[in-house]
Formats: C-alpha cells, sequence, structure tokens
C-alpha cells in the first residue's frame, strides 16, 4: 500500500468502518511509514469534525412517528370498527324489541287462535 492508498482509508479507520481486508495492509503501512503516522495522529488529535460514514435519516423518523401516533391509530379504528358496533347495536335493539312483541302478543295470538278454531262438539265429548 502507498500513502496515497492509506490517506484515502484514515477516515474509515478513525470511524472504526473499515473491514480487516482494508484493515491490515493500512496497518502495516503505517508501522513503516512515520508521514502517515503523523498524519493520521493529527487526524485524530484535530478539532475539524470529520464525517459520519453513516446518518439517520430524521425525516423518516419523523414521519414513522407521526404515522404511529395513538390518536391517529384510534381514529382510524374507530372509523372502522364504529359502523359494524352501531350495525349490530341495531341488530340487538330489533333483537329486543321482536322479543318484547312476541311476549306481549303472544299469549293474545293463543286465545285469539283459539277462539276463532271451529268448534267441534265431538271433540268437547273426548
Amino acid at each position: 500500500m502507498n500513502c496515497p492508498d492509506a490517506r484515502e482509508q484514515f477516515s474509515a479507520l478513525l470511524n472504526e468502518h473499515i473491514g480487516l481486508t482494508e484493515r491490515i495492509p493500512l496497518e502495516a503501512h503505517l508501522h513503516q511509514c512515520e508521514a502517515c503516522q503523523l498524519e493520521l495522529e493529527a487526524l485524530r488529535i484535530s478539532d475539524r469534525p470529520r464525517p459520519p460514514a453513516w446518518s439517520p435519516n430524521l425525516d423518516f423518523a419523523r414521519k414513522t412517528l407521526e404515522a404511529l401516533r395513538p390518536h391517529d391509530t384510534l381514529e382510524r379504528l374507530r372509523q372502522r370498527v364504529l359502523p359494524f358496533a352501531r350495525k349490530a347495536l341495531e341488530a340487538l335493539r330489533l333483537h329486543d324489541m321482536l322479543e318484547k312483541l312476541r311476549q306481549r302478543f303472544l299469549p293474545f295470538a293463543r286465545t285469539t287462535l283459539e277462539a276463532l278454531r271451529p268448534h267441534d262438539p265431538l271433540e268437547r265429548l273426548r
């Protein structure tokens, strides 16, 4: 490895984003080359910021968190479930109403049907 190739790897080495296949030749070169050792040490103690190898996408994180807000989730759930719940309640109310009608009018219907049956005099004798 020569000095220009080594200098290209300095930031990766300082950020610890260097693979073993690149690190071994670089360290071998640094062991032999005093100029590169001094330059690398100067970079280590310098105050200038090094560009990070990876930076998070904060816009994506913000959009994701906004999409997962509990209020929005509850609102979407309410919009999906509420119509079904209303229909279920209406069906239960209708069922209760029919049950009440059956309880009220069934005795009346029985007596009315018995009264409307033709009377057979022989049936009374049995």
